[in-house]
């Protein structure tokens, strides 16, 4: 007869074991699976499972549906108990007559002792427990029922301690999810990170990229759009054949050097200015193109304005200049025009005279003489007056011809040749220029050679020079220094004269602006010092206080 314990599938088991596993099933919740699929499988309404563990014993009850588990601290006696201990299977059908039956593990249901069945549940480990059967008083069990039993230890073995490897992977398992739950929310982060950063990239309207050494590695669509493909086909292409379609790198290409630089390349009938910006450690670079041709063109247009502009405000000064002396060389003029006019009627009333006397009439030349003068008053007050009239008429054409001197200056041509000159010598050739009253006093502390527009400088230098001497006690020498500060070379005037006010200061560069006597300055000195060394790339500063003197710097690039 074959026992109804061969029909139970060993797989189902298993799968219990599984799906216990994977829903993290707590051991009661297994244990209770695992028995209830030998009892419906057998059609017994019992079973329970030994687990001697320390340091508690937990035996697990499964009756009609219903699971129990006591704990106890053990013993030496009980059927079971030695299934478990000693690894032999055991049938008995009266286990009341045996000599270690034990109530507590052997009938744990009380009441009348049941025919049993017990197996131990063993692993490479060791013993695990032992699972039994019982069925009702009066009936049997036999051989067959054992062996059924003993087919199946194996796999409820191989079920208990899956879970017990799951059960003390736990906390690497919850350890595992934590971790597995932060790297998701990292990748969230860094996705949206990724998302945002394109997203600006691509907001910038002018062509940005990322290049490793000189392969695109990343790029906005302005760049795409700039060399008219798509973003996808630019990737990973060096960036001088993508854009000026050229096997070698652009001529004067910034890229490699070790710090933020700058250039500017043709491309196309416009002008860009290239800015790389390294990313370090490594061969990286950020780029930027930057269209300067508007930009450019706009800066010609407004400094072509402001020519203009400027051009116009010295013609107004220059007419204003002008006119004033003009306006009393006209004035004087017309007074000796008027004298000149009144010396010519004596001149005729002379001649008439002559001609009666020769003419033997000197009865009608005395009575001609005695009616009316020969040279009126005011006319005689006007010729008085005319070495005067023609000593201002003089002045106001040498103030003319000073204003048109400066102008000169002013508009001094520039030169494209320069050549290699000392310092020093310019300033001493500029004293010299300044005239004869200027005492200078130089401290030399370079004599570097410089690149200059012949004659330029010393123009500059003598205006400044002059103004020193003019705002200066005649017994107060004026003191220059040459000296060599980094990259320049510096030339400092200074004088101990009355100085300047803060709003005299800021219009010093101002064309025709002086603070001298009507017809003692021009006012165009430091405006022609200020454009000559701003045409040589250097700068002009003036710092004075009232009463203590001015200091007016000089600095010149050093560069040959």
């Amino acid at each position: 007869m074959e026992s109804s314990l061969g029909r139970l599938p060993h797989a189902s088991i298993v799968d219990l074991a599984a799906a216990g596993i994977a829903n993290d099933c707590a051991l009661r919740g297994l244990v209770e699976a695992l028995l209830r699929e030998v009892t419906e499988s057998l059609g017994i309404e019992r079973a329970w499972l030994l687990c001697p563990s320390q340091p508690y014993e937990r035996l697990w009850l499964y009756d009609s549906g219903k699971t129990e588990c006591r704990q106890s601290k053990g013993g030496d006696r009980g059927l079971v108990r030695s299934v478990a201990f000693d690894c032999g299977a055991l049938l008995v059908n009266e286990p009341h007559r045996e000599a270690h039956f034990s109530a507590e593990t052997d009938a744990p249901w009380g009441g009348a002792p049941c025919p049993l069945a017990a197996v131990p549940l063993l692993d490479a480990s060791g013993p695990l427990g032992a699972l039994a059967i019982a069925k009702p008083p009066g009936s049997l069990l036999d051989a067959a029922d054992l062996a059924a039993l003993e087919s199946l230890a194996p796999v409820m073995s191989m079920a208990l301690r899956i879970q017990d490897l799951a059960s003390a992977a736990g906390p690497k398992v919850q350890a595992h999810h934590l971790i597995e739950a932060l790297v998701q929310e990292r990748t969230a982060v860094l996705s949206r990170g990724k998302r945002e950063w394109e997203l600006t990239f691509d907001a910038i309207c002018e062509p940005l990229f990322l290049l490793d050494g000189f392969v695109i590695r990343r790029a906005n669509l302005a760049l795409a759009a700039f060399v008219g493909a798509g973003i996808r086909s630019i990737i990973g292409k060096r960036c001088h054949e993508v854009i000026a379609s050229s096997a070698t790198p652009c001529r004067g290409c910034p890229l490699g050097a070790p710090l933020p630089s700058h250039g500017e390349l043709s491309l196309r009938g416009k002008t860009y200015r290239i800015s790389t910006f390294p990313l370090p450690p490594g061969n990286s670079s950020i780029v930027h193109y930057r269209d300067l041709t508007e930009e450019r063109r706009l800066g010609q247009q407004l400094s072509q304005t402001e020519r203009m502009a400027s051009v116009g405000r010295l013609a107004a000064g220059a007419a204003h200049e002008i006119n004033n002396p003009l306006a009393f060389v006209v004035s004087n003029l017309e007074t000796l025009e008027l004298t000149l006019g009144a010396l010519s009627q004596a001149v005729s009333r002379l001649q008439a005279l002559r001609s009666l006397v020769r003419s033997g009439r000197v009865a009608r030349a005395l009575a001609l003489l005695r009616s009316d003068d020969l040279l009126p008053v005011m006319a005689a007050s006007q010729l008085a007056e005319a070495p005067q009239v023609l000593a201002e008429c003089r002045v106001g054409v040498l103030r003319i011809r000073t204003i048109v001197d400066a102008l000169r200056e002013l508009a001094l041509e520039t030169s494209t040749v320069r050549v290699l000159e000392n310092p020093v010598d310019v300033l001493h050739r500029a004293v010299t220029r300044a005239g004869e009253d200027a005492r200078v006093l130089v401290e030399v502390q370079s004599s570097r050679r410089i690149p200059l527009e012949p004659h330029a400088l010393e123009v500059a230098l003598a205006n400044i020079v002059r103004n020193a001497v003019q705002a200066s006690c005649p017994e107060d020498p004026i003191c220059a220094r040459i000296a060599e500060d980094e990259s320049a070379i510096v030339i400092e005037v200074r004088d101990n004269g009355c100085g300047m006010s803060k709003e005299v200061l800021t219009r010093v560069f101002d064309p025709f602006f002086t603070t001298r006597i009507v017809g003692s300055g021009v006012g165009l000195g430091l405006t022609a010092a200020y454009g000559i060394v701003t045409r040589h790339g250097g700068t002009i500063a003036v710092a004075s206080e009232e009463g203590r003197g001015t200091v007016v710097t000089v600095r010149l690039p050093a560069r040959t």
